[in-house]
């Protein structure tokens, strides 16, 4: 068990959240901007920053649902 915390919230304004959890590691860090989703974090080793494109968002298909604005390896 680790401790591990984690950031979500808005642009300019965000709320931090600690516990306990397995140590798993966290691949994405979620926010938005007041009216679109967004995550950044580290995909097959590369720097990403990807967009919702609607409701489905992250949990859909990439191109469809979501789309990566921008990556550096």
């Amino acid at each position: 068990m680790a401790d591990v915390t984690v950031y979500r919230g808005r642009l300019n304004h965000w709320s931090i959240y600690t516990g306990v959890v397995p140590e798993v590691p966290v691949q994405y860090v979620y926010y938005d901007d007041g009216t679109e989703y967004w995550r950044k974090g580290v995909r097959d080793g590369i720097y990403v920053i990807d967009h919702a494109l609607n409701p489905i968002g992250f949990n859909g298909t990439e191109d469809l649902d979501w789309e990566n604005v921008w990556s550096i390896s």
